[in-house]
């Protein structure tokens, strides 16, 4: 049986990520950590970890017993941030700070969440800024290591990040179109597409393995 411990699970992807596992049997244990108490009701299997002081956050991760599965979800907007430097703190920094706690605790896989043509080579700040996590997760040598690029996200959440954009873009989710439409994909497909690989891990593929926007659609599809 399989423990999980989530970082982000107050955000689109995380959220549903978090109703996945909560809701499969596969799961004896789930461990979110965030600075916000969850918006959504869960189980006794979880336990919900609140501390707003993100710099004990490593700490936490790295008492946690028996680990298995780590998944993070975890980022913020630049608006949100206050700039692109404050953004690379928590979007960059803070999950790295995370992933080294993860792997000094003994985690075997990890799981994140980063964008479309994340590249530590783009000319854009939040794509290179993307890229850069990525390359700096790889470097850590988790035994199965996975690196999920969604489109532009769909779903419920509290604030759009860009509403008009994932309005018009939503209309050509999983249609020939998509592909010029920033790929639309709903946080719910994505998590389904992660809990399948982390369940079922691809044979004979690299390590970290990257999955597409395209890959990811076609991943919550298939059936078990």
């Amino acid at each position: 049986m399989t423990k999980v411990f989530i970082i982000g699970a107050t955000g689109l992807v995380g959220g549903e990520f978090l109703k996945a596992v909560d809701a499969s049997s596969k799961y004896t244990g789930v461990t979110t950590l965030t600075r916000r108490q969850l918006p959504q009701d869960v189980s006794s299997k979880v336990n919900a970890i609140v501390e707003a002081d993100t710099s004990k956050w490593p700490t936490i991760i790295q008492s946690e017993q028996d680990p298995n599965v780590f998944f993070s979800g975890l980022g913020t907007t630049k608006a949100d941030a206050g700039g692109l430097d404050k953004q690379y703190k928590i979007d960059h920094d803070l999950n790295l700070e995370c992933a080294k706690a993860a792997k000094k605790a003994g985690f075997t896989t990890y799981a994140l969440i980063s964008s479309d043509l994340a590249s530590s080579s783009s000319r854009f700040g939040y794509l290179k800024m993307k890229g850069e996590l990525e390359d700096h997760v790889s470097e850590l040598g988790f035994a199965k290591c996975y690196f999920f690029r969604p489109g532009l996200l769909l779903g419920d959440r509290t604030k759009a990040k860009a509403p008009i954009a994932e309005a018009i873009a939503g209309k050509f989710h999983r249609t020939f179109m998509s592909k010029y439409m920033m790929k639309p994909i709903y946080g719910s497909e994505v998590a389904k597409a992660v809990l399948r690989v982390v369940e079922q891990p691809p044979a004979g593929s690299s390590n970290p393995r990257v999955f597409d926007a395209t890959e990811l659609l076609d991943i919550s599809e298939e059936k078990n």
